[in-house]
């Protein structure tokens, strides 16, 4: 679920679809441009009319600039194939991170808002084949460049993607539990 910054307008992705309410929850419309399996959908942490969402099997991901009534599809430098997970920074919602099931985990950003994605990191296997399965990504509030993607265990960078450093030590029993789902900051 996604609500917006104004608190008007909540999406929900769901195995149909982007679902769309304009009245607390009380009803719901189905979005039909695009459909499909929604793993992932977010708002703009600063602008209610801008949206983005990510797909699973095939993967893709898209992009609204009117409050998620109508949907475009993101363009990727690359091609994508699995499971995709975004997230904004928040900082500057200009950027956003694609945490992409593709060769082990694919790692792109984007530098307008999500319409387009280049890939910024490749063969680190950062979801370590699992990215159907587990597969986050999570952007600091202060800083767009120190992101976590994670699978089976955490990454950090701090370069805006490019680099990643193992945060969870593996899978012994002094580190984080196994598969990471979902990052949350501090209020």
């Amino acid at each position: 679920l996604a609500i917006s910054p104004n608190g008007a307008t909540i999406l929900a992705g769901t195995s149909t679809g982007v679902w769309r309410s304009t009245n607390s929850g009380a009803t719901w419309t189905l979005i039909p441009s695009f459909g499909g399996n929604i793993q992932d959908v977010d708002f703009s942490p600063t602008d209610s009319s801008k949206a983005i969402a990510a797909r699973n099997s095939p993967g893709a991901a898209s992009y609204s600039i009117d409050g998620g009534q109508n949907w475009n599809p993101a363009t990727f430098n690359f091609t994508i194939e699995g499971r995709v997970e975004l997230a904004y920074a928040p900082s500057n919602p200009l950027v956003v991170y694609a945490s992409v099931d593709t060769n082990g985990g694919d790692v792109y950003r984007s530098s307008d808002g999500g319409h387009t994605y280049f890939r910024v990191n490749t063969g680190n296997n950062l979801l370590a084949n699992q990215g159907f399965y587990d597969n986050i990504v999570w952007v600091n509030p202060q800083d767009e460049n120190f992101v976590l993607v994670g699978g089976i265990a955490l990454y950090r960078s701090t370069n805006g993607g490019m680099n990643f450093s193992d945060i969870s030590s593996g899978c012994n029993p002094r580190s984080l539990h196994a598969d990471q789902h979902f990052v949350v900051a501090p209020p």
